[in-house]
């Protein structure tokens, strides 16, 4: 399509994960029509381009038509939407993986102070998903990823985080078949 309808089809993801929430293929969809929605809010915003009327933005890059049409999206929202469905179900990978990607970018809008937070809030995030369900990886797959994150970032804190909930964990189900526990002692 010349003119794609971006805010239809993220309307359609959404009614999409209504069903399964967890679809790769779906989430992967979600990851580029974002992108297209943000690439041509950037566009309207700079001034670079006049967009058709079909997505929302008048030929002075203005967006019109429904409210969910004129409703933006932005890395923060689209963060926030995953944790939203994790919290649904902590065991949607896919929702994991999305906010692996959406990070780094959060925390470079953020001071020092506030990055330290949201991080913290990460880990507890973790744990609530890890101790809902001992045995679901995704939370763990997260962990993990988070850990050699932060490490790039010259912090070695998150590592002992871990000892600490595999410790925890060990203590509290020692038959526990979480591979990356037994890994981190």
């Amino acid at each position: 399509m010349e003119e794609p309808l971006w805010y239809q089809e993220l309307e359609m993801i959404n009614q999409m994960f209504k069903i399964d929430a967890t679809n790769f293929h779906g989430w992967d969809y979600r990851r580029t029509v974002v992108k297209k929605m943000m690439d041509n809010d950037k566009k309207a915003a700079d001034g670079a381009t006049e967009l058709g009327s079909r997505d929302g933005i008048n030929s002075e890059g203005n967006k019109k038509g429904s409210a969910e049409q004129r409703k933006s999206v932005s890395v923060k929202s689209e963060f926030d939407y995953t944790l939203k469905k994790i919290k649904e179900n902590f065991s949607n990978h896919s929702a994991w993986h999305y906010r692996s990607k959406l990070l780094p970018d959060v925390l470079a809008e953020l001071s020092e102070t506030e990055a330290k937070k949201l991080i913290e809030e990460e880990v507890e995030m973790i744990k609530i998903a890890i101790y809902s369900d001992l045995d679901d990886q995704n939370a763990w797959l997260y962990f993990d990823w988070l850990q050699g994150f932060t490490k790039e970032k010259s912090d070695h804190s998150m590592y002992f985080i871990g000892i600490e909930m595999a410790n925890e964990l060990l203590e509290l189900e020692p038959n526990s078949k979480c591979k990356y526990s037994k890994r981190l002692i």
